[in-house]
């Protein structure tokens, strides 16, 4: 869609930082989030980084360790780099998470799916190892 600039939803920064700069309104979106994602961190297509929604902390989930992401070469020009929301870009070792893809800073959850209700995980057989990792906290509430 397009809707840039809709009276209804008031967006002054976006709007004078999409005037000074680039504005992306041309790109394709995958049947499922993992491509997506992993297409976006690394900048190339999915069929090159992976086309399936595996398991967040299955060894070839997401971006593979060896392949450089946006963050990463964003980094290396002096710029920071933070992540909020779903990671879904692999988990199975530490080199994989935000913290060594190019992130200086990152408030994310793992799973495919998170009632943000009840702030369970709706992801079966996904990271089931039991407290912590099968609540997600509201960090505002102190969890």
């Amino acid at each position: 869609h397009n809707d840039r600039g809709a009276p209804e939803v008031r967006t002054p920064n976006a709007d004078s930082l999409a005037a000074e700069g680039v504005v992306l309104d041309s790109h394709y979106g995958y049947k499922v989030c993992t491509p997506s994602r992993s297409s976006f961190l690394s900048g190339r297509f999915p069929v090159h980084v992976t086309e399936s929604l595996r398991d967040p902390d299955a060894p070839n989930a997401g971006v593979p360790g060896a392949m450089l992401t946006f963050p990463t070469k964003l980094k290396a020009q002096g710029y920071k780099t933070h992540l909020v929301g779903k990671w879904d870009a692999g988990a199975a070792t530490p080199a994989h998470l935000p913290a060594n893809r190019g992130f200086d800073s990152s408030l994310f959850y793992f799973s495919h799916k998170n009632d943000m209700w009840s702030y369970g995980s709706l992801q079966t057989g996904c990271l089931d190892h039991g407290d912590p990792y099968d609540k997600v906290g509201d960090l505002w509430d102190g969890a």
